[in-house]
């Protein structure tokens, strides 16, 4: 998978996101002491979870990370960094961005976060703008459902490179799309731009452990 980016280091608030107890077995395997951003003391262990900034290193001219700059020599190369602002993004992505499928916001416990590729531009014009190229995650499965084909008897494109199906023009892949059914269960259930509800994630959830279960997907 292409990505150019590496963090470099993280900036984080000094106060703990998140403090758990230590059991016996912990306390005898566990190092002490610091292991940041965990520091373990007392019989707890803290976390600080909240990131204030992320220093990134992007690779020049796009190429994957690591390839024209050693990774241990990414902090000496501020020329190559991109800060970004975690906290503020957060309330950026719930403030403004919605699912490019659906075109409704994120929920607690439903955000829209997932994307389909690091190549993907996911940065608006500015700040108070949504986000492209970014679902729900069960909005996502329903985008892809319905870019791939789902014939009972598709046709492969036998043009070299054309991997689509000559009967609907949607994406083939070489064997044939053996998820097929769960695609055209998919589209029956979700119409393009809405969001699924509870029932078809449900219904649709069960269709793809069936799938792996029979060792086809």
């Amino acid at each position: 998978m292409h990505d150019p980016m590496t963090m470099v280091w993280s900036v984080r608030l000094p106060i703990p996101s998140r403090v758990c107890r230590m059991t016996s077995l912990q306390r005898s395997s566990r190092r002490k002491g610091w292991s940041w951003p965990y520091v373990r003391v007392a019989g707890r262990e803290l976390y600080f979870g909240h990131a204030l900034i992320d220093v990134w290193h992007v690779e020049p001219g796009g190429r994957d990370a690591g390839e024209v700059c050693r990774y241990r020599d990414h902090w000496k190369h501020p020329g190559h960094w991109r800060l970004r602002y975690p906290m503020a993004h957060r309330l950026q992505r719930r403030l403004f961005t919605v699912c490019s499928w659906c075109s409704e916001p994120g929920s607690k416990g439903d955000s829209v976060n997932t994307g389909h590729g690091w190549d993907e531009d996911h940065s608006p014009a500015h700040w108070w703008q949504s986000e492209r190229g970014l679902y729900h995650s069960a909005c996502s499965s329903a985008q892809h459902a319905h870019q791939m084909c789902s014939c009972r008897t598709p046709s492969p494109n036998p043009a070299p490179g054309r991997h689509a199906c000559t009967v609907c023009g949607l994406f083939l892949k070489y064997d044939g799309n053996p998820e097929r059914d769960v695609y055209r269960l998919t589209k029956r259930l979700v119409l393009p731009g809405r969001r699924p509800s509870p029932e078809a994630r449900d219904a649709i959830r069960t269709a793809w452990e069936e799938q792996r279960r029979s060792g086809r997907g």
